[in-house]
Parts: structure tokens; sequence; C-alpha cells
């Protein structure tokens, strides 16, 4: 007898179409978010599995968690379910993110989090990791599956392993499962509009909805068909019927008792893949020992929808700020004597869930409707102060007035990486019209200048013809009312507490020449931008008589937000277009300035280009005393559509194959040659996490460009690009064939004023990359700071961890999760080598009892005996390494 196993499913998005959270009103008609959707869902299906009439999985446990806080007295329904293996939680984690925007760190805890939270909570433990509609995937991956007790994955989609094993960056090797044979239905036509009736806007008690406010009537499924007589495996086969937003179809076991009357040697059964789980246990037996012609020939599966690395930008660099203020501040509390005993860890850990909502795969890569966008940066915007205040709580320090920066307050800064590396602290948002100057005081009396991106202190750009005002630079309205200040420090004791005294900075004053210098780069400042950067320590020069560094380029950009649908007609550097303003030292960094617009469209009604209504730019190029690195700061105001903005930096690469920052990683890649890349996407760059480097040649040193929330990247003829903005003109997939679902997407074009900020600067060989990868880390991960007054109390005192380990980074300190030891730590380290290297951790004497590996689940895998005060490991190339850590009264506590 041959069985078939069948459920039911949905692809959730938790935003895309709709808001996550938040209902709207669009057209005079009120549409549901997706929580309310899918707890619809939920509920209709889980009453047909009780009834003999279904089996249902899901595949992320963000729609479970929200379920069940609607819903809490569903958990034991769920689990007698599960159970009779009639429903399952795939191992998607807490959210199908994108794989190559987020940090290191979110791809490891999104997963952990999710099976964490399946195994542990719902009792429902995932077999298989789970991508399925994700955009591209990671090489490191299959590390992070394999470290959450996970053998493989399935549901993947678009660029795919090209073999039944995947092998990841540090070799972790994980099976790809396409699932059991059988017959599949994907239906995509219904998207719930509102009812036709009430619109939703009066939805109980209508009888066209039934209370749902949804237009009902569009849940209509085709004639379905039965297994193919050869489409079986070893006598079993699955059958699913799958939609994104559909109720599932009634009545279906009639179909299936119909089937097996017509053909009796198959039987149909409800059931979960859980139930399939002995089709590919054996090949996951052999995961570690898989022969080479098994193993696919890539680490990674990119370039999937090169748009998406760019389109709505902002939402991109909040997300990435987000993850900054989260992981510096958890950083702090970890790693502060008594922070953790005061922090309330599920709190915290709920604070943690907006990441993955942030980090989905339609939301962080821009793809989503306008009322969604907005959601989604309000609550990011609403989960940093969260965060903030949370962790001045734990540290004893209750939020009271916040104290503005000001000469004569303190700052406090913890340092949060484990290397005296040059790193930022953010400090509460100033009015840049009337902020003062600020320097930053040291103990040692080292002085450390604390920079606005943008002030009042800089030149103001000519109007245009006809023109009364300025849509960029220090006399435009479209500039945000506050900037926030930024403490840069040179160095700073790692892992601890720094305290600075904030005093009055000495007034700037013009530069005459034009050249900045500050004994580690010298700049020459042309008419039109900068024209040469020299290092002054290896001799190398980046310069281009043809294009100035980091000059803007307007390009050809046809497609929608996913990518781009034809090769570009044109790309247009605006140097010419560009003037230089002005320079000025400033206390600790000097400053120039250059401005633009877009001329050949100044008359109106007899624009060169009618894609474009405005685009006018106002560029900072700033040297900080003591720094290896030339920062560029990019204010953009434009108005189009079709186009795309980058920039350039002609560092005369010798090869157009170059280095690329990823999540806990980076990889050497080929040009990308702009050719179909599974989703109509000819053009476009590589995903480039925290940098992107041109190899170095002939005794050179190399050049690299550090981006702080612009993921896209690509060399080609010598030169470093970044892309900035793009404005599709077509949403494609935000329409819907045969459907009016009328929807605000007009934000995906991106209009009005941005700012941006790179940096460039020179690297050495390729034996610097592992450096290069940690400095660039470390740039984008903001300091912790409190800002107090003078007579507040002492800083809070550190741990005292200390942590020797060339090229490795400690990635995370965080509380162990909630549900493990009370008061326990775990640190995880990233080896950035492509070798591999030792690490001493260092304990302060009667702070910590135990250390033990353990995997990114926090389960114990081997205990570390120290050696006096020091535990000594190895780490493979580009190995994650977690390690719990126990202090006394945590070594015998029972969880709590």
């Amino acid at each position: 007898m041959k069985t078939v196993c069948v459920q039911f499913s949905n692809h959730f998005d938790l935003i895309w179409r709709r808001c996550w959270d938040r209902e709207y009103v669009y057209q005079g008609r009120r549409y549901a978010s997706y929580r309310r959707i899918e707890e619809l869902c939920l509920q209709r299906n889980l009453e047909l599995a009780e009834q003999g009439e279904g089996a249902y999985s899901v595949e992320q446990a963000l729609t479970l968690r929200a379920f069940l806080e609607t819903h809490p007295d569903a958990l034991p329904r769920l689990q007698a379910l599960y159970d009779r293996g009639l429903f399952e939680v795939c191992g998607a984690g807490e959210a199908i993110i994108d794989a190559n925007l987020c940090s290191g760190e979110t791809l490891c805890r999104n997963l952990a989090s999710g099976v964490r939270y399946c195994r542990d909570v719902l009792k429902m433990p995932p077999l298989l990791a789970n991508h399925g509609d994700g955009f591209g995937s990671s090489a490191q991956f299959p590390q992070v599956i394999r470290q959450c007790g996970l053998p493989g994955i399935n549901g993947m989609s678009y660029s795919l392993p090209d073999n039944q094993y995947w092998r990841g960056l540090d070799g972790s090797t994980v099976l790809v499962w396409w699932g059991a044979p059988g017959r599949s239905y994907f239906f995509d036509h219904c998207y719930h509009e509102p009812c036709r009736v009430c619109h939703n806007l009066a939805a109980e008690g209508c009888p066209a909805c039934s209370g749902t406010g949804l237009d009902l009537p569009q849940n209509v499924y085709p004639p379905f068909e039965p297994v193919a007589a050869d489409a079986f495996l070893e006598d079993w086969a699955q059958y699913t019927v799958t939609s994104e937003e559909m109720l599932p179809p009634e009545g279906f076991s009639q179909h299936l008792r119909y089937w097996e009357r017509e053909n009796p040697t198959v039987q149909y059964r409800w059931g979960t893949p859980r139930l399939l789980a002995h089709l590919w246990k054996p090949l996951a037996h052999a995961v570690d020992t898989a022969p080479d012609g098994a193993v696919g020939s890539r680490v990674e599966n990119n370039p999937v929808q090169t748009g998406c690395l760019v389109s709505r930008i902002r939402v991109k660099q909040t997300a990435r700020r987000l993850e900054s203020v989260y992981y510096g501040w958890e950083k702090a509390i970890a790693l502060t004597a008594g922070a953790r005993a005061r922090l309330d860890r599920r709190r915290w850990e709920t604070l943690f869930l907006e990441l993955p909502l942030a980090f989905f795969h339609d939301a962080v890569t821009g793809t989503h409707q306008d009322e969604a966008s907005r959601e989604l940066l309000d609550r990011m915007t609403d989960c940093m102060s969260r965060v903030r205040a949370e962790g001045r709580r734990a540290l004893g320090r209750a939020p009271a007035a916040e104290v503005k920066p000001s000469p004569g307050t303190k700052a406090i800064v913890f340092m949060p990486h484990a290397a005296p590396l040059p790193c930022r602290a953010e400090l509460p948002p100033a009015d840049w019209r009337r902020a003062p100057p600020l320097v930053a005081v040291a103990e040692t009396g080292t002085r450390h200048p604390v920079i606005l991106p943008w002030h009042a202190h800089s030149p103001a750009m000519p109007l245009a013809t006809n023109r009364l005002i300025n849509p960029v630079g220090p006399d435009a309205r479209t500039r945000p009312e506050s900037v926030t200040p930024r403490l840069e420090l040179q160095t700073a004791e790692p892992l601890a507490w720094t305290s600075l005294r904030l005093e009055a900075a000495r007034p700037p004053h013009p530069l005459p020449d034009r050249r900045l210098d500050n004994g580690s780069l010298e700049i020459r400042l042309g008419e039109h931008g900068v024209e040469e950067v020299r290092d002054l320590r290896s001799g190398a020069t980046a310069a281009e008589a043809a294009q100035t560094l980091g000059e803007i380029l307007l390009e050809e950009d046809q497609g929608d937000p996913w990518g781009t649908r034809r090769t570009p007609a044109f790309a247009t550097g605006l140097g010419e277009y560009t003037r230089l303003l002005g320079a000025a030292r400033f206390d600790g960094y000097q400053e120039a300035w250059y401005g633009g617009r877009y001329e050949p469209n100044l008359r109106f009604g007899r624009e060169a280009d009618p894609k474009i209504f405005a685009l006018e730019w106002y560029v900072t190029v700033r040297l900080i005393e003591g720094l290896r690195r030339l920062d560029f700061g990019y204010e953009i105001f434009w108005k189009s559509a079709d186009r795309r903005v980058r920039v350039a930096f002609p560092v005369q690469a010798p090869t157009d194959a170059g280095y690329y920052s990823i999540p806990a990683g980076w990889l050497r890649r080929d040009r990308y040659e702009k050719t179909e890349n599974h989703l109509w996407s000819p053009n476009g760059d590589w995903p480039a996490l925290h940098f992107v480097a041109a190899a170095p040649g002939n005794g050179r040193c190399g050049w690299a460009v550090l981006n702080g929330g612009t993921p896209s990247a690509r060399i080609a003829d010598g030169t470093l690009f970044i892309s900035l903005l793009r404005s599709p003109g077509f949403g494609h997939c935000l329409e819907r064939y045969a459907q009016d679902y009328p929807m605000p997407t007009c934000g995906m074009r991106d209009g009005g004023w941005h700012y941006f900020e790179c940096s460039l600067m020179p690297y050495g060989q390729e034996a610097d990359l592992p450096a290069l990868a940690l400095q660039a880390a470390a740039l984008n991960q903001a300091a912790p700071c409190l800002l107090t007054t003078e007579d507040a109390d002492p800083p809070p005192r550190g741990l005292g961890l200390r942590l020797d380990a060339e090229d490795v980074e400690l990635q995370a300190a965080k509380p162990a999760f909630a549900a493990g030891p009370r008061d326990a730590i775990v640190l995880r380290l990233v080896n950035h080598a492509p070798a591999a290297r030792t690490a001493r951790l260092h304990l302060p004497p009667g702070a910590v009892e135990t250390v033990a590996r353990c995997n990114l689940l926090e389960d114990v895998e081997e205990t570390l005996e120290p050696t006096g005060d020091t535990v000594q490991l190895t780490l493979r190339p580009f190995e994650i390494r977690s390690l719990l850590l126990r202090p006394p009264s945590a070594a015998g506590a029972a969880p709590r």
C-alpha cells in the first residue's frame, strides 16, 4: 500500500502587502493586518484538523507567538494535534529573514530563538531549517543551522544549492531536502480585500463577511487532482495545498476518499511533513561524510533580487541602527557587574523580537507598501528608545530628565569591542542649528571629537535661479530638526566603561589650502571633488584623472522594488555639476564641503531627464585626527522614477574581483556581470554588509569602502561602487492580476531628503582582511553612552573579562536565554580569518565558576577547564563559537 500525507499550509508574510499589527484605511476601505489574517487562518485550520478534516504547518515562530498571545488557551490544542502528526512548526526561526542584510548575530539568534521557542515552549522541536521565499542565502547559514541542532534545510527559494548537500564558509555541511515527491499546489490569487459590503469599517454583525471584515468569496479553489502514479519515493508521497492568505478548502476529505476508491493501492491520510522524515534521515546521517560529488559547488546562493539591497533605503539604515543599539546595550548589560540581576530577561527577549520583524525578507528589503513601511520605521524607533530605557534601568540609572550634551556634562561610554578599535558613541539628539561645538576629554587628557554629521558651521550652496530655498545644506528646511552627535573614540579600554568630560571645543577656522592632512592620510581637494587620497604609511595613492573619489553617479534603473528589469542605458558622473564650497579645521578633525544640483533639469518644463524632478546634493568630506580613514557624508534630495544613485571610488584596483563583507565573515567574489539572476534583475550589485574591498596588487596596499547601512556594492573597471538610492517606477508584485487591490506605493521611489555615510580606507594586503572586517564591524556598532551631570555617580563597574584573540570578533555578549541558568552570560566569538586562530579568555578572580562550550541554543556541549584564570580555545577558519559563563551564584542555581 502506498501512502500520501496531506496537509494545508500558508506562506505567511509578516510585512508586505499590509502591515504586521496595524490596520489602515485607504480609499474608503479598512485593510486588516497580517496578524489578524494569520489568526483567522490558524483558527480555521485548527478546527478542521480537530475534526479530522485537515493537517497544518506554520513556518515562523512569530506567527505562533502572536496567535498564542491572543489565544493562550490554544496551546494544549496545538500540542495535541502535534502528537497526532496533524500540526508542526517549520525551522524558519522567529521569521524568514533576509540572510544577506542582517548582522551575523541576527542570523544566529533569529534561528536559535525560534527553535528554542518551538522546542521548549511549544514542545514541538523543528526537524529541518526553512527559508522559504528568502532572497538568497549567506555562506555562514549552514554553520548557523548545524549549531541550532538541525541537520539540513528545506523550503529554499530562487537561487538554490546545486547539489544534495550545501557546505558553507567554515566547512559546515547541511542536507538540502527538496521535499517528498507528490503533488503541491500554491495559490497566490487571493490577497484578502475588505468586505465588499461593510468595507471592514463596521464588520461586527455583517452577514457578508461573518464579522471578519474580509471578502470571503475570494477563497476560491480550482479542481484538485490526485498524486500521479510515478510520484512516490519508497511508496510515500506528500500532498500540499498552500497559499499566502487563503482560508483552507472545505470538505477536502471527499476528494481523498474518492481518489482512494479510484485507486485502492493508495491511501491518503492527513499528516504534516514530519511523518515523512524517514525519507531524508539516512541522507542527514551522512551529512558530515558527504562525498565531494554530492556537495554543492558554492558556499552561498546569491545574488538574487539585487534591487532589494537598495529599495526603501531608510528601512535598511534604521534596521542596521536598531541592531547596533540593541547588541551594544546588551553587551554593556551582560558585562557590567550587577546589571544582569536587575534585568528582566523575558522583557529583554521580547525587545529582541523586533529585529526578526525588521529583517523579515519583505521588510528590510524594501519590497513592501507605504503603510507597512511607516509601521516598520515607527516600531524600530520605539524599540531603540525602549532598549536604552531597559539598559539604563539594568545599570541602576533610572531614566530621569534626559541630559543634553553641553559643556560640563559627563559621557560614560562602554567599549563594546574586545580589542582597542576606533568606535563611535551616540549622544542624545541635539538641535544642529544651535548645538555648541564640543570635545570629550578623557581622564588622561586625550581629546576625542564630538561630531555632528550635519551642522550649521558649513557654507550654504548658492541658490539656483528663481529658487528661494535649497533642499540640502545648512539653509535647508528639509533637514531633520535634530541630529545625533557622535563621540569618536580612537581607543578605549575594551569591554569596560570610560568616563569623559564634555568641554567646549575650539572654534572652527577656515583652511585656505585645498588639502586635508592628519598625519595618516593626505587629501587633495579639487574644484569638483576629492582628487587624491595618499596613505602616508604605505605611500599608496587612490586617484583617477577622469573621476573624483566619492563622485555621485546617476544611472537608469528601470524596474520594481525587487530588481532592475533591463540593462541600464546610461550612467552619468555628476562631478561636473559639483563645486567646492569650502573647508575648515575643527577640534580634532577637518572637513571639506561640496554641493551640486543636476543642472540639465533646472529649466522648468524643459528638463533634460523627464524622470527627475529634483536632484541636489551636499557632500561632507571628513578627516579625523589619528584615524587612517576618510569619511564621506552624502546629503541628497531627489524626486525621480526609474533612476539609481551610486557613489564611485576609483582606486585603480588591479582586478574586478574583490572582497565583500557578509554576516559573520567575508567572501572573495568575482565581478557581478549584471546578468539574469532568478527574478529578472540584470542590474545591481553584490550584498556587502559592512565593507567592500578591492584586491591589492603588485605589492601595493588595497583600498576598502566601509558602509553604514548601504549594503549594495560592486567592483568594476578598477572602481568601488556603492548604491545609495533607487526609485522603482512600478510595483510589480505589489499589484495583482485579476484583482482590484489598491495600495499606497509611491514611497517605494524613496523621494525626499536622505543622508548616507561611508568611509574610504587603505588596508594593506589580503592577510589584513580579518583586521579590516573587525574595524568595519566596530564602526557599525555604536558604543552605549550614559550622559550625566558632573556630580553623578561614578561609572558602572565592568566584570573585568578580557579576550586576547587575533582576528576574532566578540560578536555578542548576552544574558543567557530566560529559560537558562540565572545570571549566566553567553559570549559569541567569530573568527574572521581563513585560518585557525587561538583565543584566550581571561577571567577575573571569583567572577566565573564554570566556562562551557555551547551551541546557539545554549545547550552545553563541553566544559572547558581554565589554566589559572585563562581559558584557551582554538577556532576553525570562520568559525562561530559560543561560550556559556556561569558565575558562582548561577553554577548551581535552577533556571528561572
